[in-house]
């Protein structure tokens, strides 16, 4: 009889605690009822709450992962609920321990049907918010409890084989344990004799279970594991056996007050154990000290009729039939109508009355017990059609689902094809319009190199048309003095015969003056090319300018004796001046020669120095000549002062005013030129005082390009 009995409470204790044994072909209901702890363990447990629930009640400081030991069951599962409510923000890994541990206390205590697993979508939802692999466990674990509560035990046995699998990745041993239990209990039910029962597979999870325990044991997973234990004995070992670990796990519950949240199941199994035994009063007694410990109307419906059945027994007619009408009252009085109880009451109620020789009452139970199974029997079948229309929806919505994959699949393919191809036409896109832009760069590349080719060739045409009309002013300028010495020779014997000492004299004048503008040119001429190769030498220095100015004048001294031509210099002895001897020589050299051609045979030219503003040093030479046409003028002031560019021969600007502005700038200075009122020409060279820094840039000459760029 225990064998139902213990079968049975695996899947009806979260319904209400209720469980039935078989009594002579009939079935008998019991109840699960909790006693009261004892005075120390209540003042024991107010006192943990009263401290902040350190047992009852969880802390917001768990650490970032447990194992399924940590989740295990509560006494108190209704404040542990008020806490997750209250704490609806709390850490997500705190939440699901909590949360999977009210599931298994549900399934022990034997109040609160509507309540158990409603967490479990929750559970589900955090479990794969966090991908916490013990929280995922236990949710197949759970699910695995709840098919099995619900009689689905494929369903059941396909959880509880993958928690089984996910729990030995994990090596919780904890984990291990409830789970073996849990199969071992589906086994046996699955065929429900004692093949199945002494089965391999039956048999392997008992002693895997019993291992794990032994190697580690743990006050929760020894109440479960003793719960199967005497499901297991009761089959193999008889009711003794049964009866004796439940005395010994009530004990243990004693001395373990934290596993009293299964106190109710055991006490559940040892009144049925003594009614199995043949101790009725023993039941009787035990049934009747359940009544002082409830308020619930369907626990009291149950132990109502447990005391019918006790009294049936005991052959107490009134009291027994007073208590089956009781259990009836009850069961109706329950939120819906408790048809095991009904069928169970009025069918022992009728044996009651027949036994005492009342058999027209015996047969009014019996009636009334008929309609209640009828009734019991409309009920279970309207609840089999609405599962088998809820499994059709599923099925259904499971079609669709898998319908909707499909096109999404299709439409994904679809999309990946369109990406394939959008992608396909961007790379050949681009690698044409990289070609493109690489052709477009070479011909850039080609045309810059044709227009570097072009200018290079323009400036080689324009330099060859320089030179050759530099050549041909050099060939002007030498052709003048050089025609001097054509004919010399006879021009001066002729005159010594004829005795014209006199005009033997000019001829010789002529003559030298021929040579030092012969010498002048190759002077420019060398400082020129020298420029142009960056190797003309470069040394400044203090020079004593008064002798300087002396030196140069006296090259032509002895040209312009026998002409009415005056050289006047006009400086002070003590003036000096920061320049470079040669190039300042050149200078002064080439505005002397251009002077004294300016003004023919008679003439004066003044150089006067001094000392201006900034610094400077100011040489002028200023001649009466005819001077100069405006508009050469004009050119010349723009040349030196740098407004304008000029070529050789343009407006009869020579070699040497382009040295004199060449070297005047190179040696930090400048030169200006003015028109005098009297047809006379002034040009001032502006030197520094003292020493500056060098310039760095060499000596630029426009000769070299035909172009004069300033």
């Amino acid at each position: 009889m225990l064998t139902h009995l213990l079968a049975l409470m695996l899947r009806i204790i979260p319904d209400r605690s209720l469980c039935l044994r078989q009594n002579q072909g009939s079935l008998l209901v019991q109840n699960l009822p909790l006693p009261l702890m004892t005075v120390a363990l209540n003042r024991f447990v107010f006192a943990l709450l009263f401290v902040g629930g350190l047992f009852l009640t969880p802390t917001s400081s768990f650490s970032q992962s447990f194992t399924f030991a940590d989740a295990h069951p509560v006494n108190n599962p209704d404040s542990l609920e008020q806490w997750l409510v209250a704490n609806s923000k709390a850490p997500a890994l705190v939440r699901l321990k909590n949360l999977i541990a009210l599931e298994r206390t549900r399934y022990w205590l034997g109040k609160g049907k509507d309540k158990m697993s409603r967490h479990l979508p929750q559970i589900h939802a955090l479990a794969t918010q966090t991908q916490n692999p013990t929280a995922l466990a236990a949710y197949e674990f759970l699910k695995a409890q709840e098919a099995y509560r619900s009689n689905d035990l494929y369903s059941a046995s396909l959880y509880g084989s993958h928690t089984l699998s996910q729990f030995e990745k994990l090596n919780d041993v904890s984990g291990l344990i409830n789970t073996h239990c849990l199969l071992f209990s589906i086994q046996f039910n699955t065929y429900n004799d004692l093949t199945a029962a002494d089965s391999t597979l039956t048999e392997a999870h008992w002693h895997q279970m019993r291992q794990l325990l032994a190697a580690h044991p743990n006050p929760h997973d020894l109440v479960f594991t003793n719960y199967i234990a005497i499901h297991r004995a009761n089959i193999q070992a008889g009711e003794a056996r049964a009866k004796q670990l439940i005395i010994s796990t009530l004990r243990h519950m004693a001395t373990t007050p934290a596993c009293c949240y299964a106190q109710r199941a055991f006490e559940l199994m040892k009144r049925g154990a003594y009614y199995n035994a043949g101790d009725f009063k023993t039941s009787y007694a035990e049934n009747k000290k359940a009544l002082s410990q409830t308020t619930d109307v369907y626990e009291l419906a149950v132990l109502y009729n447990n005391l019918g059945n006790d009294c049936l027994q005991l052959n107490r007619l009134n009291e027994g039939l007073i208590y089956y009408d009781r259990a009836t009252q009850f069961a109706l009085a329950c939120s819906s109508p408790r048809f095991n109880v009904l069928v169970s009451a009025n069918e022992d109620a009728s044996k009651l009355a027949a036994k005492n020789g009342l058999f027209k009452k015996a047969y009014a139970y019996l009636e009334q017990a008929r309609i209640y199974e009828r009734k019991a029997n409309a009920q279970a079948n309207n609840q089999r059609m609405q599962e088998f229309q809820a499994r059709y929806e599923s099925a259904r919505r499971q079609r669709q689902i898998d319908l909707l994959q499909k096109e999404q699949a299709i439409a994904q393919l679809r999309s990946n094809v369109y990406v394939a191809v959008i992608g396909v036409a961007v790379l050949v896109l681009a690698a044409i319009s990289l070609l493109a832009w690489r052709l477009y760069r070479n011909r850039q590349k080609l045309e810059h190199t044709n227009q570097q080719l072009n200018v290079a060739l323009a400036e080689v045409q324009q330099l060859n048309k320089a030179r050759e009309h530099f050549i041909g002013i050099i060939a002007h300028d030498m052709r003048k003095p050089l025609i001097s010495f054509r004919g010399m020779a006879d021009l001066v014997s002729n005159r010594l015969k004829q005795r014209a000492y006199a005009d033997i004299q000019r001829i010789s004048q002529a003559i030298d003056l021929a040579s030092v503008q012969i010498e002048t040119m190759l002077d420019n001429l060398l400082r020129w090319a020298l420029a142009q190769r960056e190797i003309i030498p470069y040394q400044p220095q203090n020079l004593h300018l008064n002798c300087l100015l002396h030196r140069v004048a006296d090259l032509y001294q002895h040209l312009i004796q026998f002409q009415d031509t005056h050289i006047r210099i006009d400086c002070p002895d003590t003036l000096h001046v920061w320049a470079d001897d040669n190039g300042l020589q050149l200078m002064v050299r080439n505005l002397l020669d251009n002077a004294l051609k300016s003004m023919g045979p008679v003439g004066e030219v003044g150089i006067t120095a001094s000392v201006v503003a900034n610094e400077q040093v100011q040489i002028q030479l200023e001649d009466t000549g005819e001077g100069m046409e405006p508009d050469q003028l004009t050119f010349l002031q723009e040349l030196f002062a740098g407004h304008t560019e000029g070529q050789v021969g343009e407006k009869g600007l020579g070699l040497g005013l382009l040295l004199v502005r060449d070297f005047a700038t190179r040696n930090h200075g400048h030169v200006e030129v003015v028109g005098l009122p009297e047809h006379g020409t002034r040009f001032t060279i502006y030197m520094p005082l003292s020493a500056k820094q060098p310039v760095s840039m060499p000596l630029e000459s426009a000769l070299s390009t035909g172009e004069i760029v300033v």
